[in-house]
């Protein structure tokens, strides 16, 4: 067993939270709107966020033909530190994006007591007492700061 300091926590934790700006990752949505004279686009996410997309000449025929259409978008994608969420994305390629049947609708994730349900397929028992999972070296501070991150949430 390795037992870490607090300044070495501290600076582990620095490293795992510190969110890239931007990083090669894809999208997928519909262009909604182009701009040929300045190489910009409008992407619309599955879920609904506008992203701002940039694209070199060369790609221009490729996205002409895929407005109004579902794609793959791949490039430099910069997102919000504080949200997370994609902000802009600078086009490399265009790929069709493939639609994922998953056999159930969207909404049927979020049912009620589908949790309950699968915790007794597998035989789980819920935490009825938050304080059970609590790090016993972990400082009321740190607990309290773990705390109002999720009440934020």
């Amino acid at each position: 067993m390795v037992t870490l300091d607090r300044p070495a926590r501290d600076r582990l934790f620095e490293i795992v939270s510190a969110v890239p700006s931007a990083r090669d990752d894809s999208l997928v949505g519909v262009l909604v709107e182009a701009d040929f004279e300045s190489n910009t686009a409008r992407l619309r996410t599955t879920g609904g966020q506008r992203i701002a997309i940039s694209f070199e000449t060369e790609l221009a025929d490729r996205i002409q033909e895929g407005l109004r259409r579902q794609l793959e978008f791949r490039g430099e994608v910069s997102s919000d530190p504080t949200t997370l969420e994609a902000r802009s994305v600078n086009l490399r390629s265009i790929v069709r994006a493939d639609q994922l049947v998953m056999g159930f609708d969207a909404g049927d994730f979020w049912a009620p007591g589908e949790i309950d349900k699968l915790a007794t397929e597998r035989e789980i028992r819920r935490v009825e007492d938050v304080d059970t999972l609590r790090d016993r070296e972990a400082s009321d501070e740190e607990v309290d700061r773990l705390l109002g991150a999720l009440d934020e949430m």
